[in-house]
């Protein structure tokens, strides 16, 4: 059940190196100090004995100009700074060709020391030594040896290479340069032919180049265009107005034939014409007879006049109606027969109408595909234009560019000699003391560097101050160590543990009451067991009834604290192997009582786990008015932050001179981490010279790491 500090936590157990830890760190480690200086200077012995250096020192210096000589102006091929121009002539001085040159020259015949170098080309990289401290603009060269002679063979041997090189190269530069340009001059000057040749081509299908010209045909396109829509508008017009026309044909189509048509036939059939004819003749008749006779008299002529005049009537009546089918069926037959025709008829007028149509939409698509082909090579005219204009504004540069090129030609190079080579004996400055004090210092600064990194790692707590500033963390006390056979110190220990009972005390409240009080320590032997009888001691003589536990359930020593039998106890009762009353022992301070640590097992740690502690600790509650539980290193063992979980509050055991801040730091976090209210740290075995104007004058060191047994308090 481990847990791990937030960032927060480690940044600030971690801490900055401050003159404490410095002073620490050669106080707590004076013999590795001493054999640090011892060392620094044993280094430094060496260095001025046994370190060969050369006895003299041939040296060139080149001046670099910021700019290349020239004739006119300066082309671009020039423009490069000085310092980056200054670092590229030191990078080409050690080239193997230009050192594979000068080992070629005749000079290098006087340095016979190169033909006993296995790699002569290297040896020169490696020995040759190039600064600027006369500044950028002068490139110093040199050599340090024994033997001057050889040294200034060399170093003329490798300033004539250097010279040539950069003659060569420069004048080489330049001519590939202006190949270079010629080459993209040619380039582009194709590039301007092929563009030409495309806006000819286009010329050629527009018949014409020119702006306001290709605006007047772009107009008369549109015209053309708006006049061919206008027309087909019309016939689509012209088209609906046919379809809503059309007569009706087919099977299901009934010819209406007009009742007039009927009657017209029937008048002009024969047979009934000649009905109508004896009708009329028998009304003429029935008149001439009834004219000789008085109205309204009776006689047989007219009667048989009137019979005639009937029949007839009905005769034609007759005739009509016999008529009257045939006579409409041969009508319906004529009026079907036209029907058929006019719908031919109005068909091919239709099928004329979608042929125009068509021939309209063609023709509009032709006008808008030439209306777009015109507009696309109106815009690839004007990019070939533009791109053109470009093209020469470049290919006229390039010409700038090679006529400068070829002007400068022969202006000289940036690279001149200033000083020819010399020999001076001896190496400049005292390099022999130089390089003693830097390897004595180097080797002291990093041996004292990683001392204090040593120490700050593993700081430890020296003063309550120190651990309240680099933790943030409230110091409730300071116990000074005991002092067995030493009644002052004893009691000075014993007020110390007092003012701690009433700091306890004071920090309680009603709405956070402190029963069980935890003491916590990060490692062993930071003296929390001696703080846990210490403060059950003093609390139980301030009148409360006071239970101990021993909750280090390993490594248990309250039954030997009190010389108590160490079972049953805390173990046992978390167990449920026996109750809390017969595991809880007295003790002889008056209202204070021990509950040994038992023995324990992992069935004890499941218990833990479990619910069995709060519990029991409430039930304790209800019989002591504190419960003081010792508990085992925080981080080392687990049970301690199980108990945390049911305390009140904690309490964090820190050991002058042992305690690491860093593991104070780690313990706090973790008991944050579970929720437990941290009340502060008791710092043990703190210095007790602030009570000896009160208790006498004592003196008392820091403590060992062990933890020390708590020595029996006075009752008072």
């Amino acid at each position: 059940m481990q847990t791990f500090p937030a960032p927060e936590a480690t940044k600030r157990t971690g801490g900055k190196i401050s003159l404490r830890t410095v002073r620490n760190a050669v106080a707590r480690h004076p013999m590795v100090f001493a054999a640090l200086i011892a060392l620094s200077a044993s280094v430094a012995v060496g260095v001025l004995l046994f370190m060969p250096l050369p006895k003299n020192t041939a040296t060139v210096v080149f001046q670099l100009s910021d700019h290349a000589p020239r004739v006119i102006s300066a082309s671009s091929e020039n423009q490069i700074d000085l310092r980056t121009y200054g670092n590229l002539q030191a990078a080409t001085v050690k080239l193997r060709q230009v050192l594979s040159n000068a080992l070629k020259h005749p000079e290098m015949e006087k340095a016979p020391l190169l033909k006993q170098q296995p790699d002569p080309i290297d040896w020169l990289a490696t020995h040759i030594q190039i600064d600027f401290k006369n500044g950028p603009g002068f490139m110093r060269v040199y050599l340090e040896g024994d033997q001057p002679e050889e040294l200034n063979a060399i170093l003329k041997s490798v300033t004539a290479a250097f010279m040539a090189h950069v003659e060569k190269r420069d004048n080489v530069d330049r001519k590939k340069r202006l190949v270079l340009l010629e080459e993209k001059k040619t380039a582009k000057t194709a590039e301007i032919e092929v563009k030409v040749q495309r806006i000819n081509v286009i010329a050629h299908s527009l018949k014409t180049t020119d702006g306001p010209t290709l605006a007047i045909i772009e107009s008369l396109n549109q015209e053309e265009l708006r006049a061919a829509r206008r027309e087909l508008l019309e016939l689509n017009q012209k088209a609906e107005l046919l379809k809503a026309d059309a007569p009706l044909t087919g099977s299901g189509a009934v010819p209406v034939v007009p009742a007039g048509l009927i009657e017209e036939s029937l008048r002009r059939e024969p047979t009934i014409l000649s009905a109508e004819s004896k009708l009329t003749a028998a009304r003429q008749v029935l008149r001439d007879t009834e004219a000789r006779f008085e109205s309204g008299s009776v006689n047989a002529n007219i009667v048989r006049a009137k019979a005639d005049v009937k029949a007839a009537e009905e005769n034609r009546d007759k005739l009509r109606a016999e008529y009257r089918g045939q006579a409409e069926a041969l009508i319906k037959e004529r009026v079907a027969n036209d029907a058929k025709i006019q719908a031919v008829s109005h068909k091919e007028a239709i099928d004329q109408l979608d042929r125009r149509r068509q021939v309209s939409e063609k023709q509009i698509q032709e006008i808008v595909a030439r209306i777009n082909q015109h507009g696309v090579y109106r815009v690839e005219i004007d990019t070939l234009r533009k791109d053109v204009s470009s093209t020469e504004k470049v290919l006229a540069t390039l010409n700038d560019e090679m006529e400068r090129i070829r002007v400068e030609d022969n202006a000289g190079s940036r690279v001149t000699l200033a000083e020819e080579v010399y020999v001076q004996s001896g190496v400049e400055g005292i390099r022999r003391i130089k390089m003693m004090a830097l390897s004595s210092a180097g080797v002291f600064l990093a041996g004292f560097a990683g001392l204090i990194w040593f120490e700050h790692r593993g700081r430890r707590v020296t003063t309550a101050d120190e651990l309240s500033q680099a933790l943030g963390i409230s110091i409730l006390g300071t116990i000074p160590a005991p002092k067995p056979g030493e009644p002052q110190a004893n009691r000075m220990l014993v007020e110390a543990v007092d003012a701690l009972r009433t700091q306890l005390l004071q920090s309680r409240s009603p709405d956070r009451p402190v029963r069980t009080i935890l003491i916590a320590s990060g490692l062993s032997g930071e003296g929390k067991t001696t703080l846990s009888g210490h403060l059950a001691v003093s609390l139980s003589r301030a009148g409360y009834r006071v239970l101990l536990i021993d909750g280090d359930l390993h490594a248990p020593t309250a039954h030997r604290l009190f010389g108590l039998p160490p079972t049953p106890g805390f173990c046992e009762v978390l167990r449920g192997e026996t109750d809390a009353g017969e595991a809880v022992r007295a003790t002889p301070v008056p209202g204070m009582f021990v509950m040994t640590a038992g023995s324990w097992n992992m069935a004890t740690r499941q218990s833990l786990i479990g619910d069995r502690w709060g519990k029991l600790n409430g039930q304790l509650q209800e019989e002591y008015d504190f419960i003081v539980v010792d508990t085992a290193p925080l981080l080392l063992v687990a049970d301690t932050l199980l108990l945390a979980k049911t305390a009140d509050a904690a309490l964090l055991s820190v050991l002058i001179g042992y305690s690491r801040i860093g593991a104070v730091g780690l313990s706090q976090d973790k008991l944050q981490s579970v929720g437990i209210r941290t009340l502060g740290a008791v710092v043990n075995g703190a210095a007790a010279a602030y009570a000896s104007d009160y208790y006498g004058r004592y003196k008392y060191g820091a403590s060992t790491s062990a933890d020390p047994v708590p020595i029996p308090l006075v009752l008072a």
